[in-house]
C-alpha cells in the first residue's frame, strides 16, 4: 500500500512537470476560429413563430493572465434577425384621390365620404434579416474545463434583407364587387386600379428588398457566453447577446435586436520563439 502511494505521487510530480514544460513552450498569447449558428425569425406561411438558422463566424486574439482570468477580443461576421407585424387604417376615398386626383375631379368621393364606410384595414407581416460585422472586448473566467465570458461589443451594419406581406380587407369595395363584376371589359381596368392601389386586397401581397436604408449603421450591447472544453483547446458555446440601441434608424420605438447562437471554437497556441 505504501508502495502504491509512493507511485501515485512520482506520477503526479511527472505529470505537473510536464505540463509546465509544455506551457513554457508557449507564450501567453493565442488566437482562435469560431463558427456556429444563431437563430433568426422565418416567414413561413406569415406564421410569426418559425425559426431558421443563421450564421456566426469569426477570429479572435487571446491573452491569459493567469490560470483564471483571460482577455479576448473578436472580430465576428454575425446574422440577426427581427420579425414584426402592424395594422394600419386609412380612407379609401383619400388613397383613390392620391392617385387619379391629378387626372379627374373626385370631389364626389368626399360628398359621400361621411355616409360609408370607406376604411381599408391593412395588416403587415415581416421580418429584417441584419448582418454585422462585430468587435467583442472580453473577459473570461476559467474554472475546470468551463468558461463564464462577458463584455461589450460593437458592430457595423454590412447587409440586411426585408420580407413582408400585406394583407388588405375592405368592406366598401366587398360590396361593390358585383357591380364591378357588371361592367364587362372595364372591371378589368377597375380591378387594375385597385390593385395597384391596394396591392394586398385580393390576394396576400409580398415584397422583397436588400435595401439598408431605414436601419441603424452602428449597433452596439452586451454579450456574455458559457463554454465547455470538449476536446484540447476546442470548445463548445452557447453566446446571448443584447443591444443598447434601436436598430431601426426611422422609428420612434426604440427596438433592440437579441440573439442567441451556438458555436464551436478552437484556440491556436503561439509558441515561444528559440533563443
Amino acid at each position: 500500500m505504501k508502495n502504491l502511494f509512493l507511485v501515485l505521487i512520482l506520477l503526479s510530480t511527472t505529470l505537473l512537470k510536464a505540463q509546465e514544460t509544455q506551457e513554457k513552450r508557449y507564450t501567453k498569447w493565442s488566437i482562435g476560429a469560431r463558427a456556429g449558428m444563431s437563430l433568426l425569425p422565418d416567414f413561413e406561411n406569415q406564421l410569426q413563430k418559425n425559426y431558421k438558422l443563421g450564421l456566426n463566424a469569426g477570429i479572435s486574439s487571446t491573452y491569459k493572465l493567469n490560470k483564471y482570468l483571460t482577455f479576448k477580443t473578436e472580430i465576428n461576421f454575425t446574422q440577426k434577425g427581427k420579425s414584426y407585424s402592424f395594422n394600419t387604417t386609412e380612407s379609401l376615398f383619400d388613397s383613390f384621390d392620391d392617385v387619379i386626383g391629378t387626372l379627374i375631379d373626385t370631389a364626389i368621393l368626399g360628398s359621400v365620404q361621411g355616409f360609408l364606410n370607406d376604411d381599408v384595414y391593412s395588416a403587415y407581416n415581416g421580418y429584417h434579416k441584419l448582418n454585422y460585422l462585430e468587435m467583442p472586448l472580453l473577459a473570461e473566467l476559467n474554472f475546470y474545463k468551463f468558461k463564464l465570458c462577458a463584455g461589450p461589443y460593437a458592430g457595423i451594419l454590412v447587409g440586411a434583407y426585408t420580407k413582408e406581406s400585406v394583407d388588405q380587407n375592405i368592406p366598401l369595395l366587398d360590396l361593390a364587387k358585383p357591380f364591378i363584376d357588371s361592367l364587362g371589359f372595364t372591371s378589368f381596368l377597375v380591378y387594375g386600379l385597385i390593385d395597384a392601389s391596394f396591392p394586398g386586397y385580393q390576394d396576400t401581397y409580398i415584397t422583397e428588398s436588400s435595401s439598408t436604408t431605414g436601419f441603424t449603421q452602428f449597433n452596439y450591447g452586451f454579450l456574455a457566453h458559457l463554454s465547455y472544453e470538449i476536446y484540447n483547446n476546442t470548445t463548445i458555446e452557447a453566446r446571448y447577446s443584447r443591444a443598447f440601441n434601436s436598430y431601426l434608424s426611422n422609428s420612434n420605438d426604440n427596438i433592440k435586436l437579441s440573439t442567441f447562437t451556438l458555436s464551436l471554437t478552437y484556440n491556436f497556441k503561439i509558441k515561444k520563439l528559440k533563443q
